[in-house]
């Protein structure tokens, strides 16, 4: 019986002793975040802020009008509410590596842009159409790249960066902005040298603004 009794101590010692797994419940409060196809490459630093916070959980989503964070490389023409800039993108003038211009100018962007040059042969290189390509118009970035105006009615419309890409990668008598890292490692595009820088800011907007929402755009910057 003494035996019984020690081993049954023993056991009941294990087991009080032995690390519990306890479920705490927490609610954590759910921030959605939308991001245009310029500001995506901000989300990874923005859910690593999320990830300093135990209360918070980023969850993305495809409309805008539901989100606590917008992430837009232009502003909201409907949205009234205090913008902050989080991260800027260089755009650079991108053709395809048989082309063999050394570089535009500004006149020159504007008249290929508006459709007055519209031929490589008035560049001195061959007798080809010129594949401009432009942006969405809704994401309002063609006018902050090549300013205020129409573009020709033969440029063609890419809906990403990556979509531009890919066209100027397989089109030789291609040309568009890009952001300049949609050029690394890409052996098929060149940068044409131009007279103008554009950088542009990637903007957060915050329709509702929570302290923890703000936080989380702090850390961002």
């Amino acid at each position: 019986m003494r035996r019984l009794f020690s081993l049954l101590f023993i056991v009941i010692f294990i087991v009080a002793c032995a690390p519990q797994n306890i479920s705490v419940g927490v609610d954590r409060q759910v921030i959605t975040v939308y991001a245009d196809v310029f500001s995506e490459d901000a989300l990874p630093a923005l859910y690593a802020c999320a990830e300093r916070s135990p209360e918070l959980l980023l969850s993305r989503t495809p409309d805008i009008d539901s989100a606590n964070i917008i992430l837009r490389l232009t502003p909201d023409p409907g949205l009234s509410t205090t913008l902050y800039q989080v991260a800027e993108i260089e755009f650079v003038l991108a053709i395809n590596v048989e082309n063999p211009l050394s570089g535009l100018s500004t006149a020159d962007i504007e008249a290929i842009y508006s459709g007055r040059m519209f031929n490589w042969a008035q560049l001195g290189w061959d007798d080809a159409p010129v594949h401009l390509w432009v942006y969405d118009p809704e994401t309002g970035l063609n006018g902050l790249i090549f300013g205020p105006g129409r573009p020709s009615s033969l440029a063609k419309q890419a809906q990403s960066p990556r979509a531009m890409r890919d066209a100027i990668l397989n089109d030789p008598y291609a040309i568009g902005f890009l952001p300049s890292k949609e050029t690394l490692r890409q052996e098929n595009i060149q940068i044409l040298p131009f007279d103008q820088k554009i950088i542009l800011p990637v903007l957060a907007a915050i329709p509702d603004e929570d302290p923890n929402i703000l936080a989380l755009v702090a850390c961002l910057q």
